[in-house]
């Protein structure tokens, strides 16, 4: 279903995301990728000429099948400056070390503060990735020995 189309969005539509785009390394579109891969999770969104983007909060992260969140990736705890971006913002992570699973994409959009008034636009299963366990090509990290529930993961917004 195109998020577009998707009527479980809230908050108070100022701003308000279109298309989530997954990109590897070389910039193709995937939905699937093997652990410890690049992923590059893009958010292309319209928004109302008064937002004022230098105040954009922007909380993303994945859940698993059953709900469960995995891992949060927070703006306003992460170097960035959205003043630049005009229908679009970037989350660059450089190696993703999650288990195998397929997860869901969640989202929240937030202008000033993370006060839920203050929410432009938030998705839950916004949409779906597939982590494979490895490659036939490149060896890989095996996960399931000696991890915790979550991991630090390495990112930033652009």
């Amino acid at each position: 279903t195109q998020l577009t189309k998707r009527k479980d969005h809230q908050g108070n539509g100022l701003l308000f995301i279109e298309e989530i785009i997954l990109k590897n390394k070389k910039g193709d579109q995937v939905n699937e990728i093997f652990i410890g891969d690049y992923l590059e999770i893009e958010f292309i969104f319209t928004k109302n000429i008064n937002v004022d983007m230098s105040k954009l909060i922007v909380s993303c992260g994945f859940e698993d099948t059953y709900g469960n969140r995995t891992n949060e990736w927070i703006s306003d705890e992460m170097q960035h400056d959205f003043t630049k971006n005009r229908n679009s913002i970037r989350l660059i992570i450089p190696s993703l070390l999650i288990r195998p699973n397929n997860y869901f994409i969640h989202y929240k959009f937030m202008l000033g503060t993370t006060d839920p008034k203050n929410i432009a636009d938030s998705l839950h299963f916004a949409k779906q990735i597939h982590i494979m366990p490895y490659s036939l090509f490149s060896e890989s990290m095996n996960l399931k020995e000696g991890r915790g529930h979550e991991a630090i993961v390495m990112a930033k917004f652009i």
